[in-house]
């Protein structure tokens, strides 16, 4: 049982819809590349094993537009794998930091007709946050700077705080992590994968939902509960901003015990005023200290066991605006 003052220690369930952070086979979202049926292509590449529902496979039209899609399987019959509900939740979604998708079908065999069911995604060819905040092996310093690591967390939040409260149904994500934001040539931020994502009707705030989603991220409430809110992508934003400030796995176990878990050694630094022993050291420097420090104690806010004491997600984008936080630190 969680105590109010402490973070759970999360170790994981014996669930079939919560992920390892080791699972980061992630599919790309779309924008409606216009094609038909049974438009001739080239497969540019191979189909590659994206999940237990789906194949992934990359193409190339004689256009010259480049498209991703995934391929239904008998699975998708799945309720929270469906993939007309994915759709009709990436619908609601004009944002320039969420991508939407479309479903179609695609000829199969000529001569008995039969119909492929397509998800269709927009090619993103520059991988997922995850793959370039942690050092590869070799790299002696981390690929991408501290300035462009707020940029992106700052346009995720924003897109985030839409998905909540500017659809006409306010729909939860419940799978936020680095993993699912994509990134494209110029670094901006693509939110995807909307397969875990439930809509809440407006008379309502909360669901009581099978737990869904990927170790390290998971919101403890939700977990001990199974009642979903908003809070919970909140939770879940504030591990990606732990991530992003260390540059640590959220789950390792090649750490200490009491360290494994990203979240619970995140809070505990902080508590014990050892933030900079913590951060990823490539990163820092005299200018942006007073920033870490700042988008540090907005995480802890989001990290907070009650969910009540969590700040709604638009509060953190509008945080993490630069101008309410230079305003904030008494820079502007």
């Amino acid at each position: 049982m969680c105590k109010s003052n402490s973070r759970c220690s999360r170790t994981k369930p014996n669930h079939p819809n919560i992920a390892s952070p080791a699972d980061e086979s992630v599919p790309s979202d779309p924008q409606r590349p216009t094609f038909s049926a049974s438009s001739s292509f080239e497969q540019s590449i191979s189909n590659t094993s994206s999940a237990q529902y789906a194949s992934t496979s990359s193409y190339k039209l004689s256009s010259g537009t480049s498209f991703s899609s995934r391929t239904s399987l008998s699975s998708l019959r799945e309720p929270s794998r469906n993939p007309k509900r994915y759709v009709s939740v990436t619908n609601q979604c004009k944002h320039s930091n969420v991508r939407d998708c479309s479903f179609t079908n695609m000829l199969g065999n000529e001569e008995k007709r039969d119909r492929i069911p397509l998800l269709v995604y927009e090619f993103i060819n520059n991988g997922s946050l995850l793959h370039h905040i942690h050092k590869n092996d070799g790299q002696e310093k981390s690929p991408i700077s501290w300035e462009l690591r707020l940029k992106i967390a700052t346009e995720t939040a924003g897109a985030v705080a839409y998905l909540h409260y500017a659809t006409s149904t306010p729909i939860i994500h419940r799978n936020v992590k680095t993993g699912n934001i994509l990134l494209d040539e110029k670094f901006t931020p693509k939110v995807s994968d909307f397969g875990a994502s439930r809509l809440i009707p407006l008379d309502k705030n909360q669901l009581s939902t099978v737990v869904q989603g990927t170790l390290g991220y998971l919101d403890p409430e939700y977990m001990h509960s199974s009642q979903l809110t908003e809070k919970s992508d909140v939770n879940s934003f504030g591990v990606v901003l732990a991530e992003l400030l260390t540059g640590k796995k959220v789950l390792c176990f090649d750490r200490p015990e009491n360290e494994r878990n990203l979240a619970t050694l995140f809070v505990s630094s902080m508590e014990e005023d050892r933030l900079f022993q913590i951060v990823d050291g490539d990163i820092v420097n005299e200018e942006n200290v007073e920033t870490l420090k700042y988008v540090a104690n907005l995480a802890i806010r989001c990290l907070r066991i009650r969910s009540e004491e969590r700040p709604k997600m638009k509060e953190v984008a509008m945080e993490l605006n630069p101008s309410s936080r230079n305003a904030s630190m008494g820079q502007s």
